[in-house]
């Protein structure tokens, strides 16, 4: 038996032996491949939130708008394709920002912009010195299924809601500190100076309502230098910006979004102001050709100039350069503007210029503001005040839309989208269909169904009639509510395109509700796949919800091709609401001419140089002033019969847009609307919550200024564009274009008529306005928010 045994083991032994070794040597192979990957493969996650200059930990950011978000991916990388996730967390909330990322094996130092949108009312329970209701910011990466590297962020010191925020892009991350604790008198764009004076008048106890007494309660601009690689690579990662001022930092070093996201700004609203001087290589790349008012062909040093004079005129005060100053040299472009100096002096095009890029404003001086003869002269923040008041104040027809349809007002765009839904997504059935259908289910269920049972004696068949009956309604309840609530997935859209008169670039604001037949989870993309969705990849769509409604707990957001929202989960004959800003393409601009005919009134020349015919145009005025002009085609010029009052002092929150009448019948047998029908409703809702925006540039409750659409109300050039072949704002759910309809308005901003008193123009020029030679300093103090929270990784 022992015998027997043994030689069995040396069978089995010799038999399997080879296997055993192989198998031992691959399972080695592995777990040393395995290990050598995992050793080699060691990456970090670093992120930065807001803004700042110092390590990625130091930064700033404003409530109540888009922060950027950098993350800094740095160590060793193995060959694979991952995803880079950053998880926002506040509350029960979590919204998740996520970007495709390829890794090749070596080092990896890389960084990847994003932005989130963080309401100001989610902080007012964080005050006392704690970081509740602040959002955790969770960076991820995620590489063939396997989590390389996780970190927890905390929200940076913010910044008061209403501070006057200056980025400054030079080289060395310095050089402006000049206007550190400069009381210039500018707040946040959006939000009252009035309001602001008046809250701090009450927080120090002050009683003084004018002049330089309300200025001084304004707090001083905030000045924020930060790190090149951190720059944003998207357009909303600037929303806090007031201004940004391009020195000396060189513009090869950034990347292609980056550059992107920089004219995304100006085109969104935003004021750029540009160093000129004697260094004009840097002016000849692609970015300075699109943006700059002039075209720049030389360099000359003067010491003495009539641009020069007129600036130490206008200052009084002589400018320290004993060895004379560098001046570009150039010629203006036609869609510019002088802003100081003359064009038959030494340069050209004057001191200072400026040009309308898309709603925003870009500003070039012909010195090099970094020099150091303007760095040390007493006058110079006099002189940064009248350029930083040199932006588009007027109130923004896209923010009000955007302020209307948010959670943090009472609901006042409701209207607008319960219209973009449908009317079928509010369709109820007649009482009297209700009453009869549960009267004859009941009936039929209880009382009829057992007499008939009964004189048949077959009452055992209650067992196979009654799971009959209440099946065959409820297949016709649902049939009911098909017939009423319909089966197609629609998607409709409500545009605003904004710009200032001829320019050729445009920034425009989207709200779009998908309305569902059933129970699903969505892949919303903006844009189909090619070169039509590389725009849409720059912004970031956000929920829009009723204030009495909650937000979807989820909400996933990826940046690829185009942004694309994730898994939207919508309930059955339900709706959901998204927005985006979107950089539409017109062809052209709205060529708009003001010559004033009177101290009050102007002449207006309108040419329609877009690619769209332009429905039931018309210009008004901050009074309401309506002049129709009807229906332009491309290339068609209509010029005003007669004066229209200039209006130049109004001040508010909201647009004034002309009420075109309409003929709509409501007939509340149809369950449905036409096309028609449908645009003309999306069109009214559109009107009424533009003109109907109330006031928020008030105190608030809890101590804080709330933002808002403030500003000068502009007289402008309204039309309706006609794009039902064409939508501004496609869209794709699952792959596939959705139907719908779009809504599209033009709001111009009409320019000041170059012939108007200095008192006009000085609303976009602040240099037609007498200058404040008296600029002071506040105390240094620690002007950081009560609301503390280190970006400290966890």
């Amino acid at each position: 038996m022992k015998f027997e045994i043994r030689v069995r083991l040396a069978f089995l032994q010799k038999t399997f032996s080879p296997f055993l070794a192989s198998s031992t040597l691959i399972i080695a192979s592995f777990l040393i491949g395995f290990s050598a990957t995992t050793a080699k493969a060691q990456l970090n996650v670093n992120a930065r939130v807001g803004f700042g200059q110092n390590a990625p930990n130091v930064s700033r950011y404003r409530p109540d708008t888009w922060t950027p978000v950098t993350v800094y991916l740095t160590g060793q990388a193995s060959r694979g394709t991952g995803q880079l996730n950053v998880t926002v967390h506040q509350g029960q909330r979590n919204t998740t920002y996520s970007r495709r990322i390829s890794l090749n094996d070596g080092p990896v130092n890389e960084t990847y912009s994003f932005a989130f949108d963080f309401p100001a009312s989610s902080y007012m329970f964080s005050m006392g010195g704690t970081n509740s209701g602040l959002p955790d910011i969770i960076v991820q990466l995620v590489v063939d299924g396997r989590e390389l590297a996780k970190r927890k962020f905390a929200m940076p010191v913010s910044l008061p809601s209403e501070t006057f925020n200056l980025l400054a892009l030079t080289r060395d991350g310095s050089g402006m500190n000049f206007l550190v604790k400069k009381k210039l008198g500018l707040v946040h764009k959006g939000v009252s100076e009035g309001a602001v004076a008046q809250r701090y008048r009450g927080m120090t106890g002050g009683n003084q309502a004018s002049g330089q007494n309300q200025k001084l309660q304004i707090p001083p601009i905030e000045l924020l230098y930060t790190d090149p690689k951190a720059l944003p690579e998207l357009t909303q990662g600037y929303n806090m910006m007031d201004a940004v001022a391009l020195g000396d930092q060189p513009l090869d070093n950034l990347k292609a979004d980056q550059i992107e996201a920089l004219k995304g700004y100006v085109r969104e609203g935003g004021l750029l102001i540009v160093s000129g001087g004697g260094d004009l290589s840097r002016l000849k790349s692609q970015f300075y050709k699109d943006m700059l008012p002039v075209d720049p062909v030389s360099a000359i040093n003067v010491k003495n100039s009539p641009e020069l004079e007129e600036l130490q005129k206008r200052y009084q005060q002589t400018l320290p350069a004993p060895s004379g100053t560098a001046l570009t040299v150039g010629s203006l472009k036609p869609d510019s503007e002088i802003l100081l100096g003359s064009s038959k002096g030494a340069t050209g095009y004057g001191l200072i210029a400026s040009r309308p890029y898309g709603n925003g404003i870009v500003v070039f001086t012909a010195f090099d503001f970094l020099a150091p003869e303007f760095r040390g002269w007493s006058q110079a923040p006099s002189m940064w005040r009248d350029l930083l008041h040199s932006g588009n104040t007027a109130v923004s027809p896209r923010s009000v839309l955007a302020l209307a349809s948010s959670n943090r007002m009472n609901g006042n765009s409701l209207g607008l989208e319960d219209a973009l839904a449908g009317k079928q997504a509010a369709s109820i059935p007649p009482f009297g269909l209700v009453a009869g259908f549960l009267g004859a289910y009941i009936l039929l269920l209880v009382p009829v169904s057992y007499m008939i049972l009964k004189k048949l004696d077959k009452r055992e068949f209650s067992w196979v009639t009654s799971p009959i009956l209440i099946l065959g309604f409820t297949v016709a309840s649902y049939c009911i509510a098909l017939s009423i609530k319909g089966g197609a997935l629609t998607v409709n859209r409500a545009v605003i395109v904004e710009g200032l008169a001829n320019s050729s670039q445009y920034a425009g604001e989207g709200q779009m509700t998908l309305y569902s037949p059933r129970r699903a989870d969505y892949t919303i993309a903006f844009a189909p796949p090619g070169d039509l969705a590389k725009p849409f990849r720059m912004f970031v769509p956000s929920e829009t919800y009723p204030p009495n409604e909650a937000a979807s707990t989820e909400l996933h957001v990826e940046h690829d091709l185009t942004s694309t929202i994730k898994n939207a989960n919508v309930a059955l004959w339900d709706k959901r609401s998204f927005a985006t800003p979107i950089s539409p393409d017109l062809g052209g601009p709205v060529l708009i001419k003001t010559v004033m005919e009177n101290e009050t009134s102007t002449r207006i020349v309108v040419t329609n140089r877009t690619a769209f015919v332009l429905n039931d145009c018309a210009v008004i005025n901050a009074d309401n002033q309506v002049v129709t002009i009807g229906r332009l085609t491309p290339g068609q010029t209509w010029k005003s019969p007669a004066p229209m009052k200039w209006t130049f002092k109004g001040t508010g929150t909201s647009v004034h847009v002309p009420q075109i009448a309409v003929n709509r019948v409501v007939d509340n047998a149809k369950k449905t609307e036409s096309p028609q029908e449908l645009r003309t409703h999306i069109r009214m809702k559109l009107t009424e919550a533009l003109n109907n925006a109330p006031n928020q540039s008030g105190d608030n409750p809890y101590g804080g200024v709330e933002t808002s659409s403030f500003g000068h109300v502009s007289n402008a050039f309204v039309g309706w564009i006609d794009n039902s072949s064409d939508p501004l704002l496609k869209v794709q759910v699952d792959g596939k274009s959705a139907a719908g309809e779009e809504v599209a308005m033009l709001y111009i901003h009409l320019p000041v008529p170059p012939n108007a008193s200095s008192i006009v123009r000085g609303v976009t020029n602040a240099f037609q306005l007498k200058p404040d030679l008296d600029i002071r300093s506040e105390l240094p103090t620690n002007r950081g928010s009560a609301m503390p929270g280190g970006a400290s990784g966890e």
